[in-house]
């Protein structure tokens, strides 16, 4: 009986830089899912959700599992490819490509501080790797528009929340006027 000398790497996680960009765990696509914004164009839709200073498992606890995520670091990706789709090869090509086409987005600078998980749709296995890559960029661009509409101010709130109800200024509301 032949034994093999390699050991599995499964329990252990995967080291490197395209490591750390990835989405890994179940808890991390369901928060993108559950709090991100949808995007959809032709062959691919993707769900993003800005990232806040925390570990990958969700939790700001510094003694919780996973390292820190910095909120302004390139974006985190994430792949879901039904296997309605095809088989694994047609799955695993797909996969690659929008691999690629993530890994130069983060080497580009062009995607900063969001979680995103792309989801592959009809006509995936079908489009070349161009037209992915064209798609992907456009869906992106679009997820850190909106992502950076619908972040928060910096100092706490805007002029408007501190704004009487019913549209009257403070001075309207007590009566200064």
């Amino acid at each position: 009986m032949r034994t093999s000398k390699r050991t599995s790497n499964s329990t252990k996680p995967p080291s490197g830089k395209r490591a750390e960009r990835r989405l890994r765990r179940k808890a991390e696509f369901d928060a993108v899912f559950r709090e991100g914004e949808r995007v959809a164009s032709g062959v691919l839709s993707l769900s993003a959700r800005a990232r806040e200073n925390r570990d990958v498992s969700g939790t700001a606890a510094p003694d919780s599992r996973g390292p820190l995520v910095a909120p302004d670091g390139p974006c985190r990706f994430g792949f879901a490819i039904s296997s309605r789709l095809g088989g694994a090869v047609v799955r695993n090509r797909i996969r690659r490509r929008l691999r690629a086409s993530t890994d130069r987005l983060n080497r580009d600078g062009e995607c900063r501080g969001l979680d995103v998980v792309v989801v592959a749709r009809g006509g995936a296995a079908e489009a070349d790797f161009h037209t992915l890559d064209a798609t992907l960029s456009r869906l992106v661009r679009r997820s850190m528009r909106i992502a950076r509409d619908t972040q928060p101010e910096p100092d706490g709130g805007s002029e408007e929340s501190s704004a009487a109800p019913d549209g009257f200024d403070s001075q309207e509301a007590r009566g200064e006027r």
